[in-house]
């Protein structure tokens, strides 16, 4: 969109040849250093035919499905793809933490096959909790007090199930097997 002509910044300094002090007889010399970090911006143009054409394309968006107007109108398509988010956020999912379909090191496609089919149940047990869990925080018009690191006394009613699964993977159920009996010991919960 722009072109533009810069000159490398010099820094020049004389010195006088020879011992003794500076007359304005006595020979000198300049010598030029250059500083790779500094640019001096001389002149910048508008390419005006790139930003015009540019322009044009300016707020057209094409949407593309493969279903018939009487199941999906446009609207209804434009609204789908503005929650996209939630889609992609379960790509996410699959993709990172606690997951980890990435990278996979497979050999064969029915392999990537089984093991996504494998961790999609897992995508959507994620998802469900944390629906739940926010239906329920905004039916009881309630906040979640410690989910953020940064900022422990921050209430959110947006969690993801990954920082409620943070909470509380330090959580260790201890089973002891006694004749008879069987002992199982929980550490204290937090109020989160």
């Amino acid at each position: 969109m722009l072109s533009y002509t810069f000159e490398r910044q010099e820094k020049r300094q004389t010195r006088y040849l020879g011992p003794g002090r500076g007359s304005l007889e006595r020979p000198r010399q300049e010598i030029v250093t250059d500083s790779t970090d500094s640019y001096q911006m001389m002149a910048i143009t508008r390419q005006e035919e790139a930003i015009f054409a540019l322009q044009k394309t300016f707020g057209w968006r094409a949407y593309v499905t493969d279903t018939t107007v009487e199941q999906l109108t446009l609207e209804h398509a434009v609204l789908t793809y503005r929650e996209e988010w939630l889609i992609e956020h379960g790509f996410h999912r699959l993709k990172g933490f606690p997951l980890s379909l990435s990278p996979l090191f497979v050999k064969h496609d029915d392999q990537v096959i089984g093991l996504t089919n494998l961790l999609s149940p897992a995508v959507r047990f994620l998802t469900l909790i944390e629906f739940v869990v926010r239906r329920k925080l905004k039916q009881n018009q309630e906040k979640l007090v410690g989910l953020i690191e940064n900022n422990p006394k921050k209430g959110i009613n947006n969690q993801t199930t990954e920082r409620l699964l943070k909470m509380i993977d330090h959580i260790t159920l201890t089973i002891v097997q006694l004749p008879g009996e069987t002992i199982r010991q929980l550490p204290a919960l937090s109020a989160t």
